[in-house]
């Protein structure tokens, strides 16, 4: 299976990896300030962002019998 993945949503996820992977140890928590810090995006893409991810996630489960 194939996935097609914009730049910008590419730049997202390996800096929210390489946070995660700074703080290490069970469990790590980030803010989107350290997202927003760490990939230079603005708080309102960010947000726009998160959201899409949990609706198409929530659309995935609704359609999984």
């Amino acid at each position: 299976m194939r996935f097609e993945v914009t730049e910008t949503d590419y730049n997202l996820l390996c800096s929210v990896l390489n946070i995660l992977r700074e703080k290490g140890g069970r469990n790590p928590s980030i803010t989107r300030m350290e997202i927003v810090r760490e990939t230079g995006l603005s708080n309102q893409l960010i947000g726009s962002k998160i959201k899409n991810s949990y609706l198409k996630q929530k659309q995935l489960k609704e359609n999984i019998p």
